[in-house]
């Protein structure tokens, strides 16, 4: 009479254990990678400064009413794969590291605007692009933040972009400015400091 076979998966000698530390190091692996090579700038190792996080500065009057921005960086692309986060994916097209994130444009015309945004940086931070896309379509007419690109230097994150000028309820932008606003944002310990002061 054969012998019974044991159980698999689980019931197996070490066979849980053995998964979950070949996931802990596959995801050490990525974390590494991530830390050292390909986004050093989403890693506090050290201490030393990172682009993710919480931001806050002003907004240029060149095309639009100027004012207070303020942004939480994220590393990732923020979508989902088999419902895992993405916290370490690549550009498909330039290889670039990801980041998402939202942002508050608190308005010198009293107007405050929110949105969220998805850009990439590369390696070291020196080339920075962020495309903002606002949460909710104006009630007028209104300058809008859209395609921004700068640099980061640790204490200091300058981008400049054209503003575009969204049409009442439509939501269709017209490219009306030629000098770029440009944002020079400084970071913060946490979100409360970035909220729009009444």
């Amino acid at each position: 009479m054969p012998a019974k076979r044991e159980g698999l998966g689980c019931l197996q000698p070490l066979g849980c254990v053995g998964a979950v530390l070949i996931a802990v190091a596959a995801y050490g692996a990525m974390w590494g990678f991530d830390a050292y090579i390909d986004a050093p700038w989403a890693h506090s190792i050290g201490g030393r400064p990172t682009l993710t996080g919480h931001w806050t500065g002003s907004v240029s009057a060149h095309a639009s009413p100027g004012g207070v921005l303020s942004l939480e960086i994220i590393r990732g692309s923020g979508t989902k794969s088999r419902g895992i986060p993405q916290t370490f994916d690549n550009s498909r097209l330039t290889g670039r590291p990801l980041l998402h994130g939202t942002a508050t444009w608190c308005r010198a015309d009293g107007m405050a605007r929110h949105y969220t945004f998805r850009g990439s940086a590369t390696h070291s931070g020196d080339s920075v692009t962020i495309t903002f896309t606002p949460l909710s379509l104006p009630n007028s007419t209104s300058p809008e933040l859209d395609e921004t690109h700068g640099a980061w230097t640790g204490s200091t994150l300058v981008l400049k972009g054209l503003v575009q000028t969204y049409l009442p309820k439509t939501g269709h932008p017209r490219q009306v400015a030629t000098i770029p606003d440009t944002l020079t944002l400084h970071p913060v310990q946490n979100g409360a400091e970035t909220a729009c002061r009444q």
